[in-house]
C-alpha cells in the first residue's frame, strides 16, 4: 500500500479547489450563452466543461484513499498546514454547493429554451401542414380568387392584407362558399 502523505492530500485539495473555481466560471458563461441563445458557443463550452468533469473525477479518485484514513491520525508538517488544508476543503464544499445550484439553474434555463424552440417548431410545422393541405386541395389563396376559411373571405386579391391576415384560422375543412349559420336553437 502506498504511503499517503498530508502533502499529497493538500496538493489534491488545491487542485480540486482550482477545478471547482473553473467549473463555476464555466457555469456562469454557460448561463450567459443560454440567455443569448448562442448554441454553437454553448456546445463548445460544454466540451470544455466535460474535460473539467473528467479532471475532477480523477482528483476525486485520487482523494478516495484519504477518506478511509482517520483524520486525527494524519501527520502534518504543522498545525498551520492542517488548518490551511481544512480551510481549502471547506471552500471546496462551498464551491461545490454553488456549482450544483448553478447547474440546476442552467438546466432549468436550457429546458425552457428547448421547450420554446419545440413550441415554435410545432407551430411552424402546423402552418406548413395547413399550407400544404390547401395546395393539395387546389385551394391556396391567390390569383384564382377568394376562398372562405371559417366564414371569412380570403384571397391574394384583397388589397392591403398579408398572408397572416388572409388565413385567419387553421381550418382544414375549407369550402368554396361560406358555411351556413347553425340552425336557431342549436
Amino acid at each position: 500500500m502506498q504511503e499517503l502523505s498530508t502533502q499529497q492530500l493538500a496538493g489534491l485539495i488545491d487542485q480540486r479547489l482550482r477545478l471547482l473555481a473553473q467549473f463555476l466560471a464555466i457555469g456562469q458563461k454557460q448561463a450567459e450563452l443560454i440567455a443569448a441563445d448562442e448554441t454553437g458557443s454553448l456546445l463548445r463550452l460544454l466540451g470544455a466543461k466535460n474535460q473539467l468533469i473528467a479532471a475532477l473525477k480523477t482528483i476525486e479518485q485520487r482523494l478516495a484513499p484519504f477518506h478511509e484514513q482517520d483524520p486525527e491520525g494524519r501527520v502534518w508538517e504543522s498545525p498551520a498546514a492542517r488548518e490551511a488544508c481544512a480551510a481549502k476543503a471547506a471552500e471546496c464544499r462551498l464551491l461545490l454547493e454553488k456549482v450544483m445550484q448553478q447547474e440546476k439553474a442552467n438546466e432549468i434555463a436550457i429546458t425552457a429554451r428547448r421547450d420554446a424552440v419545440a413550441e415554435k417548431l410545432e407551430s411552424t410545422t402546423a402552418a406548413t401542414l395547413a399550407r400544404n393541405a390547401y395546395r393539395e386541395n387546389g385551394r391556396a389563396a391567390g390569383p384564382a380568387g377568394p376562398h372562405y376559411v371559417s366564414g371569412v373571405v380570403t384571397g391574394a386579391n384583397v388589397a392591403g392584407q398579408n398572408a397572416a391576415e388572409r388565413v385567419t384560422a387553421l381550418d382544414l375543412s375549407v369550402g368554396d362558399t361560406p358555411r351556413s349559420a347553425p340552425p336557431a336553437g342549436a
